[in-house]
């Protein structure tokens, strides 16, 4: 079925990128979104509310790999609750540009460390804003193996620079912005490979909604399934 509703699936999502009025751009968003990608064990990581993210089997990650949580507003659930449930195989670097204060203690224990910075797409050591590609290279870091990403519209910016020169397997990432804007961005990360295999719409705020994505290269690694492309068409 998804590949026979392929051709009216890119057609609702070119409509809603252009049609007049955000709440309709909204429904014609929300109404024709579908996976890419099945991913049978998807995990819940982090706050059961705001805040946590759909993981594709986590337990498939490589030991002494590199994840990365932009955005942590004092909320470092994901972080803990990610080491908690594959044992701190992999590290984790945090980023937020304001100091989430002592809900961050102790992290260090548990292979997980925080950066206050503010990330952006260049260097800027006077303004304490840091690259990712600037933060693997100090890390010694080729390869992300989860991004997670709340960063209060920024994505738009980050991420099409990121993905053309960095290799990540899973974006997970709240993106922030009118239905243009989202469909521009996510239809940009299909063509660069990165395939949606969950979403949450925020009922409240629907400029506020969460996508998870994982790499064509990354899928067999971790058991998920193609479904049926369509965002690079978008």
């Amino acid at each position: 079925m998804y590949k026979i509703q392929h051709d009216k699936r890119v057609n609702l999502m070119k409509y809603a990128a252009r049609v007049a009025g955000e709440q309709r751009g909204y429904a014609k968003l929300y109404n024709g979104i579908v996976p890419e990608v099945f991913c049978p064990s998807l995990v819940r990581i982090g706050n059961v509310d705001d805040g946590g993210k759909w993981v594709c089997n986590p337990m498939a990650m490589p030991s002494g790999c590199a994840i990365m949580s932009l955005g942590v507003a004092g909320d470092p659930s994901f972080e803990k609750e990610m080491q908690l449930l594959t044992k701190q195989k992999c590290s984790v670097q945090s980023y937020d540009k304001r100091d989430p204060g002592p809900v961050i203690e102790g992290m260090e224990k548990i292979n997980a460390f925080f950066t206050k910075a503010l990330i952006s797409v260049r260097d800027d050591p006077e303004n304490n804003i840091r690259s990712i590609q600037g933060e693997m290279k100090r890390l010694n870091i080729d390869r992300i193996e989860i991004l997670k990403i709340d960063i209060e519209g920024s994505e738009f910016s980050v991420i099409p620079e990121l993905i053309s020169v960095v290799d990540i397997c899973q974006i997970l990432i709240e993106i922030h912005g009118k239905p243009k804007k989202v469909v521009e961005l996510i239809s940009e990360m299909a063509r660069k490979g990165y395939r949606i295999f969950s979403y949450e719409i925020n009922g409240a705020w629907h400029h506020l909604s969460e996508y998870s994505f994982i790499h064509e290269s990354c899928i067999e690694q971790y058991e998920a399934t193609p479904l049926d492309y369509y965002w690079h068409l978008v």
